[in-house]
Parts: C-alpha cells; sequence; structure tokens
C-alpha cells in the first residue's frame, strides 16, 4: 500500500489556498509516480508480445483492453513463446470472454459459455421446489 502520511500531513498543515492546492498536486504526483510506473496497459491490436512480456518480468500489474473494456491477465507470456491471454467475465458471469495475443503478435478473441440464464433459472427453481418439498415432509 502506498504511504501517503506526509501528504496528509502538508495538506493538514497548509493554511493558504496555494498550500493546500500544492499538497493535493504534490499527491497527485505521488499516487502517479508510485502507481503509474507498477501498471502495464495493454492495447487490443497494437500492444507487441514481447511489450507485455517485459511488463510482466519487470513485475507490472498487467491488464488489456479491448472496446473500452478492461481484462486481466490470466496466462503470463513467456520467452519461449507462450501466448499472453487476458480474461473477463461477461454477460452476468455466464460466459467468459478470452482475448490471445500470440508471439507473432496476432491478438484474437473468444468467449466460452459458462451456463446459460435458463439453466441457472432451473437449478434454482429446482432447488427451491426440493427445499419446499422437503420442508412439507418433514413437517407430517
Amino acid at each position: 500500500m502506498v504511504d501517503i502520511s506526509t501528504y496528509i500531513d502538508t495538506l493538514e498543515n497548509a493554511i493558504y489556498g496555494k498550500e493546500v492546492r500544492g499538497a493535493l498536486i504534490a499527491l497527485a504526483e505521488g499516487f502517479n509516480d508510485r502507481i503509474g510506473d507498477g501498471i502495464f496497459v495493454a492495447v487490443y491490436g497494437t500492444t507487441t508480445h514481447s511489450e507485455i512480456l517485459e511488463a510482466v518480468t519487470a513485475g507490472k500489474i498487467v491488464y488489456a483492453m479491448r472496446s473500452n473494456l478492461p481484462y486481466i491477465l490470466a496466462q503470463v507470456p513467456t520467452s519461449s513463446g507462450t501466448r499472453a491471454t487476458f480474461a473477463r467475465v461477461s454477460n452476468n458471469g455466464y460466459q467468459i470472454s478470452l482475448i490471445f495475443c500470440s508471439s507473432a503478435d496476432s491478438w484474437s478473441t473468444s468467449t466460452y459459455t459458462l451456463a446459460t440464464q435458463a439453466w441457472v433459472t432451473t437449478k434454482i427453481n429446482t432447488a427451491i421446489d426440493n427445499a419446499i418439498t422437503a420442508a412439507i415432509e418433514g413437517s407430517y
């Protein structure tokens, strides 16, 4: 976690508007310096496999953006050619969308259905019916 105690002290002791603004600017710059360097955003179709690998090797948090949606790194790329795989849960948790960056810098997508809404609804209704039946039978 980023230690912002010095920024808080400066802000608490600021008297004039210029000091307050200066403390807020220093806080923002401090966050940018500490957090900004620790994050790498891969852009679908643009970022290369080697750029992703370099960011991972540097210990950065890596995620990707496609159509303004964030994807978290699910499989780390390797120098031997393992593709970078990013994932996000979609469609109310019923699907997982994956994007890939191959060692040849080719991007692709895939979507897998984990369950359909009808299947989940049937399972829930069956469980409720079974619970009601068990409660009624147990009361006699």
